[in-house]
């Protein structure tokens, strides 16, 4: 081999050797492994996430948020929804799965979707919720939550309590009961607060009560929390309206309250917490954690997520 190309060779060896070093050096200053800071950032081109200032990235996440709001503020826009029937109210709208089964059962199911008033109800909610009416058989009655782009939060639960009451002024004679996913939790936990006897039990899957993120205890081989966009969504609540910190609610007259909880998830603590307060007050209320999982599990295509759809309908059926 010529010199010149051996030199060539040395020199980026070196060049090589000198990045791996600086890469690690960056990860384990933030106290991560390599391996968690090569999967966070194969996490972030995947997500198309720019790099740059973190408060630039944030204000690029929200105004992209925005934009697909907007695109998609009908519910019924999602491909999956097809089949729903919809009825209107003056307070808001509802969306039903299998509206004909009310005439064959005397239990409905209200579903508050996620998104933290960002998004909207996503393809995999859809989904998850098609796979659990099957194996219920109930009528599944969606709230459609309106972004804080659109109005208040206080705004928001007062016009979804109306929206509550009057379909069941419609519908009368039928037991009520609530699931919510992400940051629908935060909103059926304020109902019930101001009226215990809305819905029969309360059942929350992967609940958001409105508490800032917290670092994942164990950094997860599989996955690694964007903390970015989290921060970008608890930022755009704070100019909007204050967190709602559902943990600090008044819990005397609740009805039985269930959690669903992966053990990865950075909003685990608030759920424990409130759960914990539940159980020192004597309340009915269960928690099932789900090792390993993270934020979303529940509606991605693994066991787990199967796991967890049987075991929402045997609670709803004890």
């Amino acid at each position: 081999m010529p010199n010149q190309n051996k030199k060539r060779l040395v020199r980026l060896a070196l060049a090589a050797t000198a990045s791996a070093f600086g890469y690690a050096c960056h990860a384990l200053s933030q106290d991560r492994s390599v391996r968690s800071k090569l999967r966070e950032d194969a996490y972030r081109l995947k997500s198309g996430l720019d790099y740059g200032e973190e408060e630039e990235n944030s204000s690029q996440y929200i105004s992209k948020r925005y934009d697909q709001y907007r695109r998609t503020s009908d519910l019924l826009s999602c491909p999956h929804a097809d089949g729903v029937t919809s009825e209107h109210y003056s307070a808001g709208k509802v969306h039903w799965l299998d509206y004909t089964a009310l005439e064959e059962t005397e239990e409905v199911l209200v579903y508050f979707h996620g998104g933290k008033r960002l998004d909207h109800m996503t393809y995999s909610e859809w989904r998850m919720l098609e796979k659990l009416q099957a194996k219920l058989g109930w009528p599944i009655m969606v709230v459609a939550i309106e972004s804080f782009f659109t109005r208040s939060y206080a705004l928001e639960v007062e016009l979804v309590y109306q929206l509550i009451c009057q379909v069941k002024a419609k519908h009368q004679g039928y037991n009520w009961h609530a699931l919510a996913y992400d940051s629908g939790a935060a909103l059926t936990l304020e109902l019930v607060e101001a009226n215990a006897k809305m819905f029969k039990q309360v059942l929350l899957l992967s609940p958001w009560l409105g508490e800032e993120v917290k670092q994942i205890e164990h950094l997860d081989e599989d996955y690694l929390l964007n903390r970015s966009q989290e921060e970008a969504v608890e930022s755009a609540w704070q100019d909007q309206d204050p967190l709602p910190k559902m943990t600090e609610m008044t819990i005397t007259h609740l009805p039985p309250v269930h959690f669903f909880v992966g053990a990865y998830d950075s909003w685990k603590q608030p759920a424990l917490k409130l759960y914990k307060r539940l159980r020192a007050h004597n309340k009915t209320t269960r928690f099932y954690l789900f090792e390993r999982m993270v934020h979303d599990f529940a509606l991605q295509a693994m066991p787990e997520a199967d796991e967890t759809l049987d075991l929402l309908v045997s609670e709803l059926k004890q």
